[in-house]
């Protein structure tokens, strides 16, 4: 890794790297426009709506990401109204409430691989 000049053009690319309960882990890096590596982020960020942590399975679901999954969840979601896509992110499982035929797919993502990510959270 190498210090940016200043004024220095770079670019920066930023990827989900994995997920959990709670938290989205995001790998973040700068490179120069020939390829020279300057930095590497890692960050992890909790999604909240009014105080209340969004489990992020459930907000990467309702945002229509998961592939074939995410295309039958975005038919789904078109039908739905604002107040009860935020009611279906807060509502636990087996709980009373309208079962919209939603996937969420996995609880935890790329969670395995957290040793070989650089830096520690």
């Amino acid at each position: 890794m190498k210090e940016v000049p200043f004024l220095g053009k770079f670019t920066t690319t930023q990827q989900l790297v994995g997920y959990d309960k709670k938290w989205l882990y995001t790998l973040q890096s700068f490179t120069s426009p020939s390829g020279t590596l300057y930095c590497t982020l890692l960050s992890h960020i909790v999604l909240k709506i009014n105080r209340r942590t969004v489990p992020p399975a459930r907000a990467l679901a309702l945002a229509g990401y998961g592939g074939a999954r995410g295309v039958k969840n975005a038919e789904i979601i078109k039908g739905m109204t604002k107040k009860e896509q935020i009611a279906w992110l807060f509502e636990a499982p087996g709980e009373e409430g309208k079962d919209w035929g939603i996937d969420a797919g996995p609880v935890e993502v790329g969670m395995e691989k957290k040793g070989e990510w650089p830096g520690a959270l």
